[in-house]
């Protein structure tokens, strides 16, 4: 009796799990007249954080389509709708149009299946202005919503709206978007050695990793030559070997990039990093270099400063500038000598 009392409870889970997971397919592309008020056409913008000028609104065409229940000419027009998005959080900006929205003062003249074609009519775009080159790609999806009319107490009324992708499957009805930058010279790490006794020859080994974003690929990142990019999106790294008056200079770079600085030290040497880092050395430091940038790079023109420093030389004879205070503290401790031993002598 147990066992069959347990066989019915798992049949009963079964079927309840069954029924919500076909429920919860069918919700997809699907909405009730109860829903026209919270569910619509939805945009996702891909923009990488930092940037402030990007594409706030686009638009997208709702087409009359005939079913087989009305024809073209019946189908009311709907306005071309514009969506705006917010900005961006987590390299995303958003927005959304119900399809309440979208359907305000739609009267539908009869029941049956009214079939509107959607596209996003925004333009892609591709510029350069003050070196910064600003590229649009645009979602080319096509869509179908399908507006199920009924006769209501009052009239024909929607009852339900269905969204199917153009291989005919339910989908929700969302757009997505990239918007990129990407900035000329935006980054440049130069290295000076100081001091009396530095040596202005000596290479310092110097590591530069960038994390670019989402948005971008390594084809967006350029380092002026000797030096070249290794890595894989979205970590890459240049590395080298740099003397006094060496450089490292990125000759364009997606914005929203971060990146960190490192360098070995010699131990002979201090060193001073000032510029476009996050935490600046006021004073010469020993150790090894480790900077984060100040924030993601969004403009041209940004330095970072490595400067050795090395002010001492460990004597390892005597120092010729000391030798004639050297010889006369010899001469006076050889003739006290001599006159104790000359004394003693006489004595």
């Amino acid at each position: 009796m147990k066992v069959k009392k347990l066989l019915s409870v798992i049949l009963t889970l079964a079927v309840i799990l069954t029924v919500g997971t076909v429920t919860a397919f069918a919700a997809d592309g699907e909405i009730a007249a109860d829903d026209f008020g919270t569910m619509g056409l939805t945009k996702t913008l891909n923009v990488a954080d930092g940037i402030t000028t990007n594409p706030k609104a686009f638009t997208f065409s709702f087409t009359a389509q005939a079913s087989d229940t009305v024809a073209v000419t019946d189908v009311p027009s709907v306005a071309d709708v514009t969506v705006n998005v917010g900005d961006q959080t987590n390299g995303v900006a958003t927005g959304s149009k119900t399809f309440s929205e979208i359907f305000t003062g739609i009267t539908f003249p009869h029941a049956g299946e009214y079939i509107y074609e959607v596209k996003e009519t925004t333009a892609a775009f591709e510029t350069t202005e003050n070196g910064i080159t600003k590229k649009l790609t645009v979602d080319a999806s096509t869509y179908t919503v399908h507006v199920y009319v009924v006769n209501g107490a009052n009239g024909p009324e929607a009852s339900k709206i269905v969204v199917k992708k153009a291989d005919g499957n339910k989908a929700d009805l969302a757009f997505e978007n990239t918007y990129t930058e990407v900035i000329a010279n935006p980054l440049v790490i130069v290295k000076s050695i100081t001091g009396d006794y530095a040596d202005k020859t000596k290479e310092f080994p110097v590591k530069v990793t960038l994390t670019i974003p989402a948005t971008a690929t390594a084809a967006d990142v350029e380092v002026k030559a000797p030096w070249t990019v290794t890595g894989t999106a979205p970590t890459l790294v240049v590395e080298a070997n740099l003397a006094d008056g060496g450089r490292i200079e990125f000759t364009k770079l997606p914005a929203g990039t971060t990146f960190v600085v490192e360098e070995t030290q010699d131990s002979a040497y201090t060193s001073k990093t000032t510029g476009f880092v996050a935490a600046e050395d006021s004073d010469y430091v020993t150790g090894d270099v480790n900077k984060t940038g100040k924030g993601p790079v969004v403009v041209a023109g940004n330095e970072v400063d490595i400067e050795n420093h090395r002010e001492n030389l460990v004597p390892t004879g005597v120092v010729i500038e000391n030798l004639p205070y050297v010889l006369l503290f010899v001469i006076a401790v050889a003739g006290v000598v001599y006159l104790h031993l000359k004394k003693k002598a006489r004595a």
